[in-house]
């Protein structure tokens, strides 16, 4: 049963106060949130009701309702709530309709959705909730209940298997072994291996869908392709989708993608031969690959696509993924054809859009390069942002052509 006491009031620090009013969901640690009563769950904070969350090491509280004029809060409100949220965040994404293109998609994109610290994907036949405030631990029964009622009321015909995730500093727990299981999606008319034993990705990055949907153009007007940080293989494989006699060089460090790369590869045979595409796995870092491609003066690219983690590897050290990017675009500009696009990703919130393309900007000129900005890239669709909560937006992608 869903116990809710009355709720206690605290103090928020001025600037969270102002950051809260003007659209921002977080209540991030300072030496007020230390004063917070650790065993509540809901806080009200002025005119804000915020879900407590005393163990994240970071973010204490996410916003629940502001304002929040109310003279009680009782648990039926809040199932209600609840339960409304889940259904409005799930039909946006049906009225999309995202399942004629893929099997993995959002329904719930945590504060997006205003259903903070928790996130609801749809993967085929499996729906993973996605825990990254501990808070949704202590009401995971009346969560998934909910969860079911609605997923029954769009897909009356399916039946869906749920499974918990814990995404708590970047680690994964799942509740059920048989989440472990190694199946078979579809995105774009690609298919792919969806393997949670892989990492916390199982091989796919959900929230870079709609952002490689908007690169097929590129695929397809471009015969030699680049795909540095390659992953298992999604970009690699959209560009052997888009058209004939190409050729695709995958650059990664690990072993492991690299050979997962194959096996998707394995599942799609008419990409290769019947198409007279090619493609070429390389096991190095990225550094090493294009310091010897630039001294063998015999690889040349229509397109380079550039997408690192959050760090980067050489091998013996992590750098970031920032300075990766700045100092590569000197070499990708000289491995690029003319009227060539390189894709540079950045995956953080902890560097805006603005500072990526500043920094980018400042590269280019310094280092007397020939480009010019095409477009921008963030996510959409199922995994849309906002411009009051800027650590929403941690992909962001900047398309360059080279000049003749």
């Amino acid at each position: 049963m869903l116990m809710i006491k009355m709720i206690r009031k605290v103090e928020l620090h001025p600037e969270t106060q102002k950051r809260v009013r003007q659209g921002h969901p977080w209540i991030t640690k300072d030496s007020f949130t230390d004063k917070f009563p650790v065993e509540e769950d809901f806080l009200l904070g002025g005119n804000t009701l915020f879900l407590h969350d005393p163990h994240h090491k970071l973010i204490k509280g996410r916003v629940w309702k502001h304002p929040f004029l109310e003279k009680s809060f009782s648990k039926e409100q809040f199932s209600l709530e609840l339960f409304e949220r889940i259904s409005c965040a799930i039909k946006k994404r049906i009225d999309l309709n995202l399942q004629r293109e893929r099997d993995n998609f959002y329904l719930i994109f945590s504060e997006i959705d205003l259903l903070p610290g928790l996130k609801v994907l749809h993967v085929k036949d499996k729906i993973f909730i996605q825990i990254y405030a501990l808070f949704w631990e202590k009401y995971r029964e009346i969560l998934t209940a909910h969860l079911q009622k609605v997923l029954c009321l769009f897909w009356p015909q399916k039946t869906f298997s749920l499974f918990i995730q814990y995404r708590l500093q970047n680690k994964i727990d799942v509740n059920n072994p048989a989440a472990k299981e190694r199946f078979i999606i579809k995105e774009y008319g690609i298919g792919l291996y969806y393997d949670l034993s892989l990492s916390v990705d199982a091989g796919i990055y959900t929230d870079m869908s709609s952002i490689r949907q908007e690169l097929l153009p590129y695929f397809s007007e471009s015969q030699n392709i680049l795909n540095l940080y390659a992953h298992t293989g999604a970009f690699s494989l959209l560009a052997l989708k888009c058209g004939e006699k190409k050729r695709v060089v995958s650059v990664d460090l690990s072993k492991k993608y690299l050979k997962a790369l194959e096996e998707n590869l394995s599942l799609n045979p008419d990409l290769l031969i019947p198409r007279g595409n090619t493609h070429e796995n390389r096991c190095t870092s990225v550094e090493e690959y294009l310091r010897l491609a630039i001294k063998n003066k015999k690889e040349c690219f229509d397109l380079i696509i550039s997408d690192p983690s959050s760090c980067s590897s050489d091998g013996s050290k992590l750098s970031k993924a920032i300075a990766s990017q700045i100092d590569s675009l000197a070499l990708l500009h000289k491995l690029l054809t003319d009227n060539g696009h390189v894709i540079l990703f950045l995956n953080t919130h902890k560097i805006t859009l603005h500072a990526f393309k500043t920094k980018i900007a400042k590269a280019i000129a310094a280092k007397g390069m020939h480009f010019s900005e095409v477009k921008y890239l963030s996510m959409s669709k199922d995994c849309p942002i906002s411009k009051n909560f800027p650590e929403g937006n941690y992909i962001k992608g900047v398309i360059l052509r080279k000049l003749r």
